[in-house]
């Protein structure tokens, strides 16, 4: 049974990997970086500059490991659930995948 306080549908790992997100909406590409990363969401870190909202649906494109370079057909789709605040310069942003995002997702650290 799940703890009342962790929401959480699936264990996450601590996995930091260069990342870029295209806000659907606005059709701008940003890059971030993951902080952790789940079977249904990540945690990214992005400049605070570039302005989301919860709602937002975005393409992900996450890179593994061992690579830095995002091809096109490894988009995951997701919706931004969560934007806080880090401090003056990043915020955390929160994203849940659509459920036909479950391709190989780059869980090793």
């Amino acid at each position: 049974m799940q703890d009342a306080s962790n929401r959480r549908t699936h264990e996450r790992f601590h996995a930091v990997h260069p990342c870029k997100l295209r806000n659907r909406r606005a059709l701008l590409f940003t890059t971030a970086h993951t902080t952790d990363v789940s079977r249904s969401g990540a945690l990214l870190r992005i400049d605070r500059n570039r302005t989301f909202e919860p709602g937002d649906t975005i393409d992900l494109y996450i890179a593994p490991k061992t690579e830095s370079f995002l091809a096109s057909d490894t988009a995951r789709h997701a919706t931004i659930r969560r934007v806080v605040p880090i401090d003056h310069h990043y915020q955390a942003v929160a994203v849940e995948f659509n459920a036909t995002a479950e391709q190989a997702i780059p869980l090793a650290a």
